[in-house]
């Protein structure tokens, strides 16, 4: 049955807005200044996906699409400042017929500077930097391992566990509980998901074993994706204890507590600097893989997966370089030969849920990355963007050594050996492990400073 005009006209003035960045936000406050109304942005970068922004919807390409059939708009504005013409009139060309104004705003042209915002760069953008083809992400894959379970994250308001709360929230799960023993964060990642009544908030400490006993308990856990760790290699070749603490003896305690909750399955998440570890963080999470592992019997699900960076995380490399390209300071790299693996937040955290599929793996298990990419690589990328909005900016690399604990590259096992799973994009290592036993002792090793 044809749709009444009257209906598809309802909201033929409102503008639609291409791009939820920072460039999509200036957009969106200049139109509202000249009285126009928005309808909702688009954004095709899944992490923005569902939220709201001034309190318009945040909606994929293929979700307008859908809202096309039945209601009419004259106006799209793409504000995304990174965009290059040929991406530009893909978009033009896919909705030319039925919107009438399309406009392309750069961001130097129309709003208020030339600064570059990592949420102004497209999933295509970021790609292209990594060299890596977009992943065809489908959460109807997890709903037979995920669906009707009560999911615990630890560490779940820092930048991998925000993520897959998001992720979690396309399964239908039973309940989602976070746990962070950051005030802040609890404080900014609770705004964000208020509207989701099955996400829990609670402050705590992995430290504290009674109080992870009440909350398992209390919320019936059935699967805990331990992300709760200090992560930073510099500050913790400074603070050996608390990174000792933390990484090892915090593992430690998840484990044993969903340990005497048999049905409870628990991944913990590694990085690639567990491998032949150079610094503090990296043998704290070595040896928090080797618990985990040692703690894995037919009795007991856990697992570890290990990966390499997530572009753009929290405390990470690339956001300090769009600082310094923004403030006309000199781009600092440690050395121009680093490199290191990379792949997006979303993709990680899509393939850690994935990893619940996998059966008892034996070993670690390691997420495809690809190649590594020089840190140069992306430093050039992100100042030719930053030259297409302002041709006379001036840049100056500097090269300031690498850090205590730092190195030049990464690798993903210590075997090289990696042999494939039932998930294509997962891998598992060959690498060494020990008994529980062995690595109890080795525990009690370090807790009494005897070696």
């Amino acid at each position: 049955m044809p749709i009444n005009k009257s209906i598809r006209s309802n909201f033929i003035n409102d503008y639609i807005i291409y791009g939820a960045g920072e460039a999509g936000k200036q957009m969106y406050q200049s139109l509202k200044l000249n009285n126009k109304k928005i309808f909702c942005f688009i954004d095709d970068n899944e992490e923005k996906q569902s939220k709201f922004l001034f309190r318009k919807k945040i909606i994929s390409s293929s979700k307008f699409e859908q809202i096309l059939k039945i209601q009419d708009f004259s106006n799209l504005i793409i504000a995304i400042p990174t965009l290059d013409n040929k991406n530009f009139l893909k978009i033009k060309n896919k909705y030319k017929k039925k919107i009438p104004n399309i406009e392309y705003i750069p961001l130097k042209n129309k709003l208020k500077s030339d600064i570059i915002s990592l949420s102004d760069l497209s999933n295509l953008e970021i790609n292209s930097i990594l060299k890596r083809k977009s992943k065809n992400i489908n959460y109807d894959l997890l709903n037979d391992n995920l669906k009707n379970k009560s999911i615990l994250i630890t560490g779940g308001g820092g930048s991998i566990g925000s993520q897959l709360c998001r992720n979690l929230l396309n399964i239908k799960c039973k309940k989602i509980v976070i746990l962070d023993n950051s005030e802040l964060n609890i404080f900014h990642f609770k705004k964000e998901m208020v509207r989701f009544k099955k996400v829990k908030f609670f402050l705590g400490d992995i430290l504290d074993v009674e109080y992870l006993d009440n909350l398992m308990k209390k919320e019936k856990i059935n699967i805990i994706f331990h992300a709760a760790a200090y992560k930073h290699v510099n500050i913790l070749e400074e603070n050996v204890h608390a990174a000792i603490r933390n990484n090892i003896f915090g593992t430690k305690n998840v484990l044993n507590v969903a340990k005497r909750y048999k049905k409870i399955s628990v991944i913990t998440i590694s990085t690639d600097k567990a491998v032949k570890p150079k610094n503090v963080l990296g043998i704290t999470k070595r040896v928090s893989e080797l618990i985990a592992l040692a703690y894995n019997d037919k009795n007991f699900n856990s697992k570890v997966v290990r990966f390499g960076n997530v572009f753009g995380s929290k405390g990470s490399a690339v956001p300090t370089f769009i600082n310094q390209i923004n403030e006309g300071m000199p781009i600092t790299i440690t050395n121009k030969k680093a490199k290191r693996y990379f792949m997006t937040i979303n993709e990680a955290c899509f393939l850690l849920l994935l990893s619940v599929k996998i059966k008892n793996p034996k070993n670690v298990l390691v997420l495809k990355m690809g190649k590594q990419i020089k840190i140069l690589e992306i430093i050039n990328h992100l100042i030719k963007i930053k030259k297409n909005l302002n041709k006379d900016y001036k840049f100056k690399i500097k090269q300031i050594g690498l850090k205590n604990g730092e190195k030049i590259s990464e690798e993903l096992s210590i075997s090289k050996k990696l042999n494939r799973t039932s998930v294509n994009d997962i891998n598992v290592t060959n690498d060494p492990k020990y008994t529980k036993k062995k690595i109890l002792e080795l525990l009690y090793l370090i807790e009494n400073n005897k070696n």
